[in-house]
This record gives C-alpha cells, sequence and structure tokens, in this order.
C-alpha cells in the first residue's frame, strides 16, 4: 500500500478532515496492529516530507483530494 493510499485510507475511515498525530498512529498501532507505535510515528514523518500531510497546530490535514482515491 502506498503512502498515500495509507493515508487517504485514515482519513477515509475516521471520516474526519483533521486527526491529530496521535489519533493517526493509534489507529495504525492499535486498533488496525498494522505497525508499532514507533513506525506510525515514522509514517506520518514521510508523509509530512513527501507533503502528503501538513500541520495546523497539534492537528494534521491531507495536502490531496484523499476522497477519491
Amino acid at each position: 500500500m502506498s503512502l498515500e493510499k495509507l493515508i487517504a485510507f485514515l482519513f477515509q475511515t475516521t471520516g474526519k478532515d483533521r486527526l491529530t498525530e496521535k489519533e493517526i498512529y493509534m489507529i495504525l498501532s492499535f486498533k488496525l496492529g498494522w505497525l508499532t507505535p514507533a513506525d506510525g510515528k515514522r509514517a506520518i514523518q514521510k508523509a509530512l516530507e513527501k507533503n502528503l500531510i501538513k500541520k495546523e497546530g497539534d492537528e494534521i490535514i491531507p495536502n490531496f483530494d484523499y476522497k477519491n482515491i
């Protein structure tokens, strides 16, 4: 699964347009069991580096139209 698809999946699944970093890695790690918390944090960092998401305060927002993926 690509990082873009992963981000799209997270936001589509929650039905939210904004998530906190903690919400993201908690979903990836504990709810889905896909990644360890450390790997979830690294995925968030990679998505920031690739400009797939941006941070506004404590919230993370997708930088692409995730609803059409």
